[in-house]
């Protein structure tokens, strides 16, 4: 299991995506360990 605590973008960098960005490659990172289940609060 995978447990995202927190993240955070530079206030002069938000507003470009790169949150999502950083969520998808968690997702990525995920899978490729064969990690079931993460998720995020």
């Amino acid at each position: 299991m995978m447990h995202l605590v927190s993240i955070a973008v530079h206030p002069d960098y938000r507003g470009r995506g790169l949150g999502r960005k950083l969520m998808r490659k968690m997702e990525e990172e995920a899978e490729r360990l064969g990690v079931k289940e993460y998720g995020w609060r």
